[in-house]
C-alpha cells in the first residue's frame, strides 16, 4: 500500500487522511472494540497487533518509494516503462532499506500490542500469566513474564536485522 501511495497521488490523495485519522489511535485502545467484536478469540489480539504494526510499515514503504532517486525514475520513464515494472523493478528495490526499517519496527509494536492485549482481554499468554501472577502477589513470576517478553522482542529483532543483512549481501551493499 504504501508503495502504491507513493508512486499513485491519487491514492495518497485518499487513503492518507483516512489513514491519519486512524494510526494516531495507540494500538491498546483497541483493546475494548476487539473485545467487543471477537470476545477472547484470535481475532481480537488479530486486530490489536495490525494495529500497532501496519502503521511504520505503511509509512516507511511510503517514504521510501517516495525519496527513490528521481534520476532512476526519470530513466526508466524515458525507457517505456510501465506502473507495475516501474514499482516492482525501480520502487521496490529503492524502497527495500525503508521497508525493512519498518518491518522493524513494526514487529517490536506489534509484540508490545500482542502483551498488552493479553494483559487486558487474553485468556492465555504471557500476558495472562503475568496478570494472574499479580492478582496471587508472585513477584517472580511477573519478572519472569517481563525478561520473556524482553527476549523474545529481542530474538524477533535480532532474526529482521539478519534478515536485513541477508537482503543487503544479496543486493551488493555493505552488510
Amino acid at each position: 500500500m504504501g508503495l502504491l501511495m507513493g508512486w499513485f497521488r491519487w491514492l495518497d490523495d485518499i487513503v492518507t487522511p483516512l489513514f491519519d485519522g486512524l494510526r494516531f489511535i495507540a494500538p491498546i485502545a483497541w483493546v475494548p472494540f476487539a473485545a467487543l467484536w471477537f470476545g477472547v478469540g484470535i481475532g481480537g489480539p488479530i486486530l490489536i497487533i495490525f494495529a500497532g504494526a501496519f502503521p511504520p510499515c505503511l509509512i516507511n514503504a511510503y517514504r521510501g518509494a517516495r525519496f527513490v532517486e528521481p534520476r532512476l525514475i526519470e530513466a526508466a520513464r524515458m525507457l517505456g516503462t510501465g506502473h507495475l515494472r516501474m514499482i516492482l523493478e525501480i520502487l521496490l528495490p529503492a524502497a527495500t532499506p525503508s521497508i525493512v526499517s519498518g518491518l522493524r519496527v513494526s514487529a517490536g509494536l506489534g509484540w508490545q500490542s500482542l502483551v498488552g492485549a493479553e494483559l487486558i482481554v487474553a485468556a492465555a499468554g504471557v500476558g495472562f500469566m503475568m496478570v494472574q501472577a499479580q492478582a496471587n502477589v508472585a513477584t517472580p513470576t511477573v519478572m519472569a513474564g517481563m525478561v520473556a517478553i524482553g527476549l523474545v522482542g529481542m530474538a524477533i529483532d535480532v532474526m529482521l536485522r539478519q534478515g536485513e543483512a541477508w537482503l543487503r549481501r544479496r543486493r551488493g551493499l555493505q552488510a
